[in-house]
């Protein structure tokens, strides 16, 4: 992210804006994916009779896996998160900068879902939007999760005042 930087609680809103963009882009590829497959199958069966099981399990792969894919890419950035914040050493003054990055994560996560919701309510992506539940109720209810996992951050990182080596705060002399 940057360097020399002293907490990571602006880390959720660039974790955030990667969740909406992770979660527009399958969206999009399901319903891409989808046209592809009901376009395809009747032009490969008329070729030869049964060529079209390729596509039909790329489909069922697809549509069974990706959304376990985003829930360990949201599980993976939560936890680089709080590694993040327990190895970044800090001092107590950049609390209330924390504060002010946590506001502009409040608003941003709030803008992200209701675009997410617009864009997801299209009649097109509706089928996309009923298979792909993980991404949907992440994205349906990111204000929440970004303000917890803002919230575990915050403990996590001004909680451990005073403590030798790694992680902390920075003793005020």
């Amino acid at each position: 992210m940057k360097l020399g930087k002293k907490g990571a609680i602006e880390d959720v809103v660039l974790v955030s804006i990667l969740l909406f963009v992770t979660a527009i882009v399958f969206i999009f590829a399901f319903y891409l994916q989808s046209v592809i497959a009901t376009n395809m199958t009747p032009a490969i069966e008329n070729v030869t009779a049964g060529s079209s099981i390729g596509i039909t399990s790329v489909t069922g792969i697809f549509e069974h896996t990706i959304n376990y894919v985003y829930l360990a890419a949201f599980m993976a950035l939560v936890i680089s998160l709080c590694i993040t914040a327990f190895m970044t050493p800090t001092h107590p003054v950049f609390y209330i900068f924390s504060i002010i990055i946590f506001i502009a994560l409040m608003i941003v996560s709030v803008i992200m879902s209701n675009v997410y919701s617009s864009v997801s309510g299209m009649s097109e992506l509706a089928t996309a939007k009923a298979t792909l539940t993980i991404p949907d109720y992440i994205m349906t209810n990111l204000p929440l999760i970004s303000i917890a996992i803002g919230v575990l951050l915050a403990v996590i990182l001004f909680s451990r005042s005073g403590q030798g080596g790694a992680g902390g705060t920075i003793a005020v002399q």
